[in-house]
């Protein structure tokens, strides 16, 4: 044996049968690679599961008219990574749709001689005639 020097046995002394280590053998397996193009709805709905903001039918119509190759001329190995990267650009992405809540406009209904103000009232106040509103709605 060795002496105990630092971090382990002083190496000078180790004896070439203690530090054999075995080898072991990887075996490769073969995996057919031809790539099979997705469908339009295969596409659409991989983008709605992932969520992304994207027009499946331009990414799909881009990447079929290259014959799902890259701009290299390269065959596309994955295409779901074409879709991540697509739907990582800005521009690609497809405007936000408007929100459900619809702005309502109030107007006032302060009496005058000839009917209600009808003036709009922007936030607490009618502009035509300075009548002002609370929170509720109800003249103050």
């Amino acid at each position: 044996m060795g002496t105990f020097i630092g971090r382990g046995w002083d190496r000078m002394t180790k004896k070439n049968s203690e530090t054999k280590t075995k080898t072991k053998t990887k075996k490769r397996i073969d995996i057919d690679k031809t790539f099979i193009p997705p469908t339009l709805k295969e596409v659409e709905t991989y983008c709605k599961e992932k969520g992304y903001n994207i027009n499946a039918q331009i990414l799909f119509d881009h990447y079929d008219s290259l014959d799902w190759h890259d701009k290299e001329g390269k065959q596309i190995a994955n295409w779901k990574n074409r879709v991540v990267n697509w739907a990582s650009k800005p521009y690609n992405q497809l405007p936000k749709q408007a929100s459900a809540t619809v702005k309502v406009e109030k107007f006032c209904t302060h009496p005058t001689p000839s009917g209600p103000c009808g003036g709009r009232i922007k936030g607490s106040a009618c502009i035509v005639c300075f009548t002002n509103y609370g929170i509720d709605g109800e003249e103050v």
